[in-house]
């Protein structure tokens, strides 16, 4: 399972607004034909003209083996001038 950040752009009744949610999906989002389910999605919710202006694939987390990671690091640091 994939997840986005998404942000759009839409003709609301108020006029033209911008949004953003968070987009789960199974596969990867590699060209506009996947972007449809989330303009369909978005026009459900009563929002026209909707235009996709940018996503991004959340990273996940690498747990940290390490509790301190600056510890024993002295041996790898460069000297310092004087």
């Amino acid at each position: 399972m994939f997840r986005y950040y998404v942000s759009y752009a839409f003709q609301g009744p108020m006029g033209v607004g911008m949004g953003a949610l968070d987009w789960n999906t199974p596969q990867r989002i590699c060209d506009m034909d996947d972007l449809k389910p989330i303009q369909q999605f978005l026009a459900e919710k009563k929002h026209a003209n909707v235009t996709i202006l940018g996503f991004s694939l959340y990273g996940s987390k690498k747990p940290n083996t390490e509790p301190n990671p600056q510890r024993g690091s002295a041996g790898t640091r460069a000297p310092r001038g004087r």
